[in-house]
């Protein structure tokens, strides 16, 4: 009898299960570590190298959207190459308010920006939609950067017509300056030297050199002034009595210089600087 339940003492001794045995496999996972807490923590987005040159793109845009030309003026360098001219920053911001206050209801939107270092500068290249009266129209447009002010500013559009139009001399001819109109010009080179020569102030200079004055025509075509009398094309006004020349032509002496005549040629308008302020006049009107 005894024999009999050995045996099953034996194997109720084999399937005991020992205190702890298996507290590794019910019992509940470990905190994690501090490392691998850190490890699961997102890392931050690197820094955007393009930082500088977007916050002036993005305010420029926003200046346009709510037609801030004093934000737009605080973008400009104080020298400006816009659409191909030269202008004072302040100018620029002047031509903005004057397009705004033509289209009172435009806005931009600017898209596919991309950034490019040149030296000390960036060159931004982006797709502007212009939009106005409904109507909207793509354009491929460039800023360049220069220590958070825009130094440029242009499209390509721009870019090509003037390229046209610097290609012909179309305002001279074998004779001299002609009288070809191009829009959007409103008069002739030779038309506005006839008006220069019956304007006031040629009548006031010449009051001051009986003499007599010499004035040349402008070596360049018209271009689109934009409010800055600096960029106009300028007639120079100078003093014969000076002038000295060879029997072969040489100059020994030039004419002594007066001042420039600026004359926008869309708005039939001469300036002229003096005592560091400026002086204006309406072309008056001449036989055409």
């Amino acid at each position: 009898m005894r024999r009999a339940v050995l045996p099953a003492l034996v194997f109720l001794a084999c399937h005991r299960v020992e205190p702890g045995a298996n507290d590794a496999a019910v019992a509940p996972s470990a905190a994690p570590s501090a490392s691998a807490s850190a490890a699961r923590v997102p890392r931050p987005p690197p820094p955007d190298p393009f930082a500088a040159p977007r916050f002036v793109l993005v305010k420029w845009n926003a200046a346009h959207n709510t037609h801030d030309t004093s934000a737009l003026q605080a973008l400009y360098a104080p020298r400006v190459k816009y659409y191909g001219q030269t202008l004072a920053g302040s100018a620029c911001a002047k031509g903005k308010a004057a397009a705004f206050a033509k289209a009172p209801d435009y806005a931009q939107a600017i898209r596919d920006a991309s950034f490019t270092k040149q030296d000390s500068s960036w060159l931004v290249s982006f797709t502007k939609t212009s939009t106005s009266r409904g109507k909207s129209k793509d354009y491929p447009a460039y800023l360049v950067v220069a220590d958070g002010h825009i130094t440029e500013e242009g499209d390509k559009v721009t870019d090509a017509n003037l390229a046209k139009l610097a290609a012909s001399d179309w305002c001279h001819d074998a004779s001299g300056p002609n009288d070809v109109v191009k829009p959007p010009f409103t008069i002739g080179v030779k038309s506005a030297w006839d008006a220069i020569l019956k304007g006031q102030r040629i009548k006031e200079l010449t009051a001051t050199h009986p003499q007599g004055l010499m004035i040349d025509p402008p070596s360049e075509c018209p271009k689109p002034c934009n409010g800055d009398p600096y960029a106009c094309a300028h007639f120079r006004i100078s003093d014969p009595s000076t002038l000295a020349v060879r029997s072969d032509g040489q100059v020994l002496n030039d004419a002594e210089y007066i001042e420039d005549i600026y004359v926008d040629f869309v708005k039939r308008e001469a300036y002229w600087q003096t005592n560091y302020d400026w002086g204006s006049e309406s072309l008056p009107a001449v036989a055409q």
